[in-house]
């Protein structure tokens, strides 16, 4: 088993390659100052060489407002980005493995979302991820799994938990957080070792939905932070959506269902509530290593 990963750099990234590294699985994951997306030629040679039995591909633009201005850049990222990976992926026979996103949908509804439901995009970088969807399922579609996240955090960068957990801590001040957004905090960490089971254990091909159990809002996830961090609860402050101004439009609703997993032993997701409590001391850990920007 060889695996190729993009977007090693990122939340996802990291804690896939912890996985990896857990298990004695051997890859190759690309720094993006190296081998910047879409791909040269002579990279997707060079990949080529390298034969990979399996790629992951979590590489992304992912600054949702940004992309309403520079679409441009998302699209080559995302899409022309993707295309160059798949031609890896199609010249090495390996299996691809895409992370996608909630965007993907609409948000307008108040069902979790199905992995058949239909896509309708209401963002650049929805559409972006929803285009390179389709480059994966259209060029190698018996040989990928598409896995769609949302709401992800980790101790790795800039993320909703550091940040409230930042003012919580080191701060006295109020904290705003919508209240009419629901999705699914999900931990990276528990997805890297879902992802990796899919791969090792051939999981069937297809699209699934990769987040924790439940729902609740960003304030719901905020007032969870406080609680765990010992913190009066009534610093957060409820708001509405529209009190944050912003270029792009964010899905009321986003929670992703698990029908694809059915009865699979495979998926051990545990519900956000559990994720976060797991996670939460490496969150602390991370706020206080020196040179934390605080």
């Amino acid at each position: 088993m060889r695996i190729l990963l993009f977007g090693g750099s990122g939340q996802l990234g990291k804690s896939i390659i912890y996985e990896l590294e857990q298990r004695n699985v051997m890859f190759f994951a690309p720094k993006s100052d190296e081998m910047s997306l879409p791909l040269s030629k002579t990279d997707i040679v060079g990949l080529i060489r390298f034969n990979p039995t399996t790629i992951i591909n979590c590489a992304a633009w992912t600054n949702v407002d940004l992309a309403e201005t520079e679409p441009a850049q998302a699209l080559l990222v995302n899409v022309l980005g993707t295309q160059s990976i798949c031609d890896v992926a199609m010249g090495s026979g390996a299996t691809i493995m895409h992370i996608s996103t909630d965007y993907v949908f609409s948000g307008d509804s108040t069902l979790p979302w199905l992995e058949s439901d239909k896509k309708f995009p209401v963002t650049v970088y929805g559409r972006s991820k929803s285009y390179a969807e389709d480059i994966v399922l259209n060029q190698l579609d018996n040989k990928s799994w598409i896995v769609r996240t949302a709401w992800l955090y980790s101790p790795y960068g800039r993320n909703f938990p550091m940040t409230i957990l930042k003012k919580l801590l080191f701060s006295e001040e109020k904290i705003n957080v919508v209240d009419d957004q629901i999705g699914q905090p999900t931990s990276a960490k528990q997805l890297a070792s879902l992802l990796v089971d899919m791969v090792i254990n051939n999981f069937p091909k297809g699209i699934y939905h990769g987040t924790n159990r439940g729902e609740t809002s960003w304030f719901g996830f905020a007032t969870a932070l406080a609680s765990l961090a010992g913190k009066e609860t009534s610093r957060v402050i409820p708001v509405s959506t529209s009190t944050h101004k912003s270029l792009a439009a964010r899905p009321k609703y986003s929670v992703l269902s698990h029908t694809g997993w059915k009865d699979s032993t495979i998926f051990t997701l545990a519900s956000w509530e559990d994720a976060l409590q797991e996670m939460f001391p490496k969150l602390i850990d991370a706020l206080n290593e020196p040179g934390e920007n605080r």
